[in-house]
């Protein structure tokens, strides 16, 4: 079976509209852009390129997952109590491979992208991230859901 072809890039900083959570499920990262969603909404900021969830816990956790969403906007925010404008850090050696799929199917991916990673001499050295290029907010049906999947690496 092959799987995503894996790229080593580097992904430059910006400023993003966060909010990070413990969440009981992954089923849960829904209701959490749901709400940075809604926020930028009634406060009328646009965002400048598409979502993404970082996750913090060095293994995948299928619950009590330490997870930031995180939406690319050009203008301040205004004060908030969960959500904050902050800048996420650019990451100069990204080990990036597209996933096409539902959310379902994508620990497959994420399996080849970790032997690539480990057959290349790299290890994980930060939070990985998920960029949602195409996701439901397109009305499509998962199957052509497309998903970036980056992981921050270096020598090992």
């Amino acid at each position: 079976m092959s799987g995503p072809e894996v790229v080593i890039k580097s992904v430059p900083a910006m400023r993003v509209a966060s909010l990070r959570k413990t969440i009981p499920s992954m089923q849960a990262i829904g209701s959490l852009f749901g709400e940075a969603f809604g926020f930028l909404g009634q406060h009328r900021v646009a965002p400048v390129g598409p979502p993404m969830a970082i996750y913090y816990d060095q293994e995948f956790r299928e619950t009590d997952a330490d997870v930031e969403v995180a939406i690319p906007v050009a203008q301040p925010l205004p004060k908030s109590g969960t959500m904050v404008a902050r800048e996420l850090s650019a990451v100069e050696t990204m080990a990036c491979a597209v996933h096409q799929g539902s959310y379902e199917t994508i620990g497959a991916s994420y399996g080849q992208v970790m032997a690539w990673i480990e057959a290349n001499g790299y290890r994980m050295c930060g939070p990985v991230r998920e960029v949602y290029i195409q996701g439901p907010e397109s009305g499509q049906d998962p199957s052509a859901y497309v998903t970036e999947i980056q992981v921050p690496v270096e020598k090992a």
